[in-house]
């Protein structure tokens, strides 16, 4: 493991090899995303694996208004570029796209078979060197926080219902304001003071390190508190966060060919202008069909809010941009009612 680095050094032409990048927390859907350093981030690297650990759609934004821009499907673009070079991409739904989660097995591999990224809730990832590292969102840790811990055969019932049939915990909820509210432990960290917020931090870290001792791993990889790290906890173990592309911090957790555990980070390179694009140039302007089938079913999972009507998305193209969905010549098409990854995925926003 070494030290935080950052990349202020133009694009490279040539993508550097390595074997694993782990990201997190893009929110698409909320204004602040920093899609130009995320692209040129997907663009510096060739890895054999690529971990998306969660929050990478911001559904809480999306379900009250739809916020799109062109650079988000490139950023899948390059995604599955990835995926047709022969790597692998993995998959771990967070709080904010929560939805899902609730998918069934069946649906994630029908998901996976059409768009090639897979699904899941956690995995482990076995790094060159031999050692074993779950990857996670890391807001299953948010119940733990607030209520105690919970039994091991408590955890393997989650787990494996969870994966299965789409059955999830809901997330834990504290009183704000006189109003029951869902739990954010990113803002929790933000808004409160430093010993406090290093309170939740210590209190987070030893329930990672029991899980990880639970599992018999040799460290754990996360998102979620949008706070970069990659260090060993108290009892040895790796402890790693991707951060978040949202200009604050702009980082990734890269393994090289070795095995070795690096944190990157990107410069700030926001432009916060009103550039969002309706749902069908979003699916027009993609290069692969599986990006257009990604942003279709994000689409369908978060349709937003229409008073009274079904939105029609009329396939207007933006101007000089051409995309796989203009070559193929399709149809207006509507939004259809949100179910966790079951439509039919034909030309539908």
């Amino acid at each position: 493991m070494t030290e935080i680095r950052l990349n202020e050094s133009p694009p490279v032409t040539v993508p550097i090899i390595i074997r694993t990048l782990f990201l997190s927390d893009f929110h698409f859907g909320y204004k602040g995303v920093d899609g130009a350093a995320l692209l040129e981030c997907l663009q510096t690297y060739q890895p054999q694996y690529i971990y998306l650990a969660g929050d990478i759609i911001d559904g809480w934004k999306l379900s009250k208004r739809w916020h799109w821009r062109a650079e988000y499907t490139r950023i899948f673009d390059a995604i599955i570029d990835h995926k047709k070079r022969g790597a692998k991409i993995i998959y771990l739904p967070g709080n904010h796209d929560e939805r899902v989660r609730k998918a069934t097995a069946f649906r994630r591999a029908r998901f996976g078979f059409l768009s090639g990224i897979r699904i899941r809730n956690q995995c482990v990832h076995k790094t060159a060197d031999g050692k074993r590292i779950i990857v996670m969102h890391g807001d299953q840790f948010d119940n733990v926080l607030i209520s105690g811990s919970v039994s091991k055969f408590g955890d393997w019932l989650h787990e494996r219902f969870s994966e299965w049939l789409g059955v999830t915990q809901p997330p834990p909820r504290i009183l704000i304001d006189g109003r029951m509210r869902k739990f954010s432990l990113a803002k929790a960290l933000m808004k409160r003071s430093s010993k406090a917020a290093l309170s939740l931090m210590n209190n987070l870290e030893g329930a990672v390190g029991r899980l990880i001792t639970r599992k018999g791993a040799d460290g754990l990889i996360c998102g979620h508190t949008h706070v970069p790290a990659l260090h060993a906890l108290k009892n040895g173990k790796i402890f790693g966060n991707c951060g978040m592309w949202m200009g604050h911090t702009n980082t990734a957790i890269i393994e090289q060919t070795d095995g070795r555990l690096e944190l990157v980070r990107w410069r700030d390179m926001r432009s916060f202008g009103d550039d969002g694009i309706c749902a069908s140039s979003a699916v027009h302007i993609a290069r692969h069909i599986e990006t257009a089938r990604t942003i279709r079913k994000i689409r369908q999972l978060w349709p937003g809010r229409v008073a009274g009507q079904v939105q029609t998305i009329l396939p207007k193209p933006l101007q000089g941009q051409k995309g796989i969905i203009d070559q193929k010549g399709w149809d207006p098409v509507h939004v259809a009612a949100m179910t966790p990854l079951g439509d039919e995925l034909g030309a539908q926003a």
